[in-house]
């Protein structure tokens, strides 16, 4: 009986081990595949892996087309799932905290990507040829690596992304040298602040920059394919934010007080500009090298940066209204088209301003000191002459000013502007005339601006907004405006 006991100590304790796992051949694994429905479960958190075939699943890789990732996991490695080329659908935890250097990369056919709100990082080109990837909704502030979505949705006409964080990191769609982003939508509705180059490079079509969008960093979306652009709401912009954008036609900023430097720089075929009635400042190269052909100044504008609008090829006619404070340095250099200048009560002007525009044919200036390159063609008028040009009055509002209109201007060109929905339709004199040519008209003539809703109806008999055009027509025109 005593040498009973110890023998069943003995094979009491082996069987408990064997139970409890020094053996671990029958321990949970932390993942299960279903053959029939091709699909993974991982229910731990993945490892880092130098490629997916060092993954226990590497065997499963190509046939996989289902991924679900359970509640509790936090980390999914680098390499963990790249190549799988049949995956289209992957569920992640509300736990999920980090994905690694390119586990989704080359996942060819996936279409969504519906990221977590508990989500922090995502490494270098976690998502990095995803051709397939039509779906991105982002829903937490991410630390990204780089290229992490490069060539996604390249094979689907581009991402539609919907951000629903209160930020959008920088870097964080940018693509790799070599590579695309292409987005072919982006719902900022939730977004307050878009930082530095977040978008830099990206394909895109139009962006809506709405009112909750506060700030918008350094170059956010220099270089990308915005082909038209509208910010809705008073949001600071960083410097060159559009800059370099090739495809960019339109902008329309009608809340914007401030043109930072350089942020059109370079975007040749950018031809509108809808500025707001609240406008005082354009920094410097604002405009510089665009295709600008008409854009409307309000009377609120008070300087103007060097080198704001040189190289504007297509420019014609630059005027500017009587509260402007400076032009700085070489502000239309090089603008060859240039045929007509018109500047009011300028205080402070830089040098050079009109450096190589030897095509200008007439200038109006009432101070002195505005250095223009004379053609053969050449006329100079100030504040005095007499008999060239018809001075008329306008009632602006309670922004109330004069302007001088060469002979020669085309009172039928809707050339003025406002941000309300409304366009200007006519001038009308003191009879209720509509005036169409300035000819015989009398100086200090009194002419009202009509304006209607941008669909046509309700004619509005008051002047709404003071504002300058700098027009590129087929004729000289030039229009000035001076507050009284």
């Amino acid at each position: 009986m005593r040498l009973l006991v110890p023998v069943v100590a003995v094979v009491a304790a082996a069987c408990f081990f064997m139970v409890t796992g020094v053996d671990d051949s029958s321990a949970d694994p932390g993942w299960s595949y279903d053959a029939v429905t091709h699909s993974l479960t991982v229910t731990t958190d993945v490892p880092d892996y130098a490629d997916s075939s060092e993954a226990p699943w590497a065997a499963h890789i190509a046939q996989m087309e289902m991924l679900t990732v359970t509640e509790g996991v936090e980390r999914i490695g680098s390499h963990a799932f790249e190549g799988a080329d049949r995956l289209d659908s992957v569920t992640y935890p509300s736990t999920l905290r980090s994905i690694g250097n390119r586990a989704f990369g080359d996942c060819t056919v996936l279409k969504k990507a519906d990221l977590p709100s508990s989500l922090e990082t995502l490494g270098d080109g976690a998502f990095a040829g995803c051709g397939g990837l039509g779906e991105l909704y982002v829903r937490s502030v991410i630390s990204a690596g780089s290229g992490v979505f490069d060539d996604a949705g390249s094979s689907v006409d581009g991402m539609t992304v919907v951000y629903l964080a209160w930020k959008v990191p920088a870097n964080l769609f940018v693509p790799s040298a070599g590579h695309s982003v292409t987005i072919h939508s982006i719902s900022l509705a939730a977004v307050s602040e878009v930082e530095a180059e977040a978008f830099r490079g990206t394909t895109l079509s139009d962006i809506a920059i709405p009112v909750g969008v506060t700030s918008v960093g350094d170059r956010a979306f220099m270089g990308s394919g915005i082909r038209n652009v509208k910010v809705e709401g008073i949001t600071q912009l960083g410097t060159g934010v559009f800059s370099g954008c090739a495809q960019l036609k339109t902008a329309a900023m009608t809340m914007i007080k401030t043109v930072p430097a350089s942020s059109f720089e370079g975007c040749s075929l950018l031809s509108s500009v809808s500025l707001s009635d609240r406008i005082s400042e354009i920094g410097d190269r604002a405009f510089m090298g665009t295709g600008l052909t008409e854009i409307v100044f309000p009377g609120t504008l008070r300087s103007v940066g060097a080198e704001a609008f040189s190289s504007c090829a297509a420019l014609q006619h630059v005027g500017f209204t009587g509260g402007l404070h400076s032009i700085g340095d070489n502000a239309f250099h090089g603008c060859a088209s240039l045929r007509t200048v018109e500047i009011q009560n300028i205080e402070h002007l830089g040098t050079d301003i009109f450096g190589g525009c030897t095509g200008i044919e007439r200038s109006y200036c009432p101070v002195t000191g505005l250095d223009v390159p004379a053609s053969r063609a050449y006329t100079a008028f100030t504040a005095g002459t007499a008999g060239a040009d018809v001075l008329i009055r306008y009632d602006f509002g309670d922004n109330g000013g004069h302007c001088v209109l060469f002979r020669e201007t085309d009172m039928s060109s809707a050339y003025i502007d406002v941000s309300d929905g409304r366009r200007f339709d006519c001038w009308t004199d003191d009879a209720g005339n509509r005036v169409t040519d300035v000819t015989g008209i009398a100086e200090n003539t009194v002419l009202t601006a009509q304006w209607v809703q941008a669909d046509g109806a309700d004619v509005t008999p008051d002047v709404a907004v003071c504002a300058l055009s700098v027009i590129c027509a087929v004729i000289a025109c030039a229009v000035c405006l001076r507050r009284l």
